[in-house]
């Protein structure tokens, strides 16, 4: 991935909870803290919220932002069309780069069209593609 100008220093801090963010438009949820299964007593997972996701990407296009299972994966909902997949593929290299710099565990980012079909997506491990 590239790296962007814009700091991220909004992600430096890493909360215990994931939650799911919307606009400012609109209130957040709220939800408890996710747990990590591992091999012994569980432990809390070191996670990004959605409202930091949101926050530090500053899109219009943005709507609502989620982390989901247990901090693995990250939803960037938009109000980007179907026909829209190069603004998509921009909005996954923002907030992949984000997320992965700021959670650990974060590792799958998709960019969903104002429908709800994926318009981009891509993993810690490979860049965003359009799709």
């Amino acid at each position: 991935m590239r790296p962007l100008a814009t700091p991220i220093a909004a992600l430096a801090l890493l909360l215990t909870a994931c939650t799911t963010s919307e606009s400012d438009a609109q209130p957040a949820s709220e939800s408890g803290p996710q747990q990590a299964s591992e091999s012994g007593p569980r432990q809390a997972t070191a996670c990004v919220t959605g409202d930091d996701l949101a926050a530090s990407l500053n899109d219009p296009r943005v709507t609502r932002v989620e982390v989901l299972d247990d901090c693995a994966r990250v939803s960037v909902a938009t109000t980007l069309a179907d026909d829209e997949p190069g603004l998509g593929l921009l909005v996954c290299e923002a907030a992949g780069e984000r997320a992965y710099a700021a959670a650990p565990h974060v590792t799958r980012v998709a960019v969903l069209s104002e429908n709800g079909s994926e318009l981009a997506g891509g993993t810690r491990e490979s860049d965003c593609t359009a799709g």
